[in-house]
Formats: structure tokens, sequence, C-alpha cells
């Protein structure tokens, strides 16, 4: 018995000796969200490449109020409406949010009607105030995205306003696949946020 009592109290490795006088590295928090930042670029560059390969579309943002109200540089709306060639054609962005809704106005306002080279700008861009899960029926009924428009939808939530109905209701499906959609959402797990495509089906 004694010896077992020996056996249990010897060190697991003998010749390592630990530093309890070291102190603990601490880093400070990141100041700005890095992540939301460089999802807005990759979005805004992903429907740079979208429009010179379609030449036109229509663009859905089911959650397009700032998600930072200090952090505008990393606002996707506020990109893609600057993005150049300006040929997205139906502009629809969707904010639930009182605050929200009223950046997006003054964005809308502030946009020239004629591009860099002097040209006129042909969109029609609609700001929608409400939950996108009920306005994007009268979206998808308006009329207005025809079945030969490639269109983006952006369902970037800040946690779970997007119901999982409106992503697999029949009428989105249908419309992104008839219309050479791309649809894109996103998660969050423990404050990670990952952007996937749920539906990419282009005709050729």
């Amino acid at each position: 018995m004694k010896d077992n009592d020996d056996l249990a109290a010897a060190p697991l490795f003998p010749g390592f000796v630990t530093s309890v006088s070291k102190k603990t590295r601490r880093y400070k928090r990141v100041q700005e969200p890095i992540w939301t930042h460089h999802k807005a670029r990759f979005i805004q560059q992903y429907l740079k490449f979208f429009v010179q390969i379609t030449k036109h579309g229509a663009y859905i943002d089911g959650f397009a109020g700032p998600q930072y109200h200090d952090q505008l540089d990393s606002w996707a709306a506020a990109l893609v409406l600057s993005s150049d060639p300006k040929w997205l054609r139906h502009i629809f962005l969707c904010e639930l949010t009182t605050r929200g809704f009223r950046a997006l106005a003054k964005l809308v306002a502030s946009q020239p009607e004629r591009d860099k080279n002097g040209k006129k700008i042909y969109r029609h861009i609609k700001i929608m105030n409400g939950d996108f899960n009920v306005l994007i029926d009268s979206i998808l009924q308006s009329g207005e995205i025809t079945q030969k428009e490639a269109t983006f939808c952006l369902l970037d939530q800040r946690t779970f306003e997007c119901h999982w109905k409106t992503v697999k209701n029949w009428q989105i499906t249908r419309v992104l696949r008839i219309t050479k959609s791309k649809c894109f959402t996103s998660l969050v797990w423990d404050g990670c946020i990952a952007l996937s495509r749920v539906f990419g089906m282009l005709r050729r």
C-alpha cells in the first residue's frame, strides 16, 4: 500500500521543471470587427465580377442596414452601391430597425445619377422597412425580377433573424433556380461568421 502511495505522489516527468513565476501573456481585444470588414469587401468584389459576366443583375439584401453604425466602411450595402460598373438594375434593401432604415434612406439619397464617365445610371433602388421573412414574398411577386435576370441574394443576419423556412421557401428556391441566381447566407457559431453559398445554380 505504501508503494502505491509513493507512486501516486511521484511527478509524471521528474526532470521537467516548470516556471510559475513567468507572467501570462495577455492580448488586447480586437477593436474593429475585421471579419465583418473582410466579408463586406468580399461581397463587393464578388459582385464586381458577377456583373462583368452577366452585364446586368438584381440584388436583394435581406438585412441591409449597417451592422456597426460607427464602422460604415464595413457596410456591405454601401460598398455594393458604390461598386463599379453599376450594372445592377434592380436593388431591394430590407431593414427591420428604424435606425438602420434611416441609414439606408440616407445612403440611397446620396447615390449619383451618373457614373464616373458621365453616363446616366439606370437602376431602381427600393428600400423596405420591415421583416425580411415577410417582405420577400412581395419582392418575388412584384415581377421586377424576371426569369432572365441574374440575381444575387444576401442574407447576412446579425444573429437568428432569418427564419430557415424563408430560405427553403419554394418560391425563393424556384426564383433563384430559374434566374441563374446566387444566394449566400451568414451562419453564426460562437461569434464566428461563415459565408456559405446555399443556392448556386447557373444555366449554361
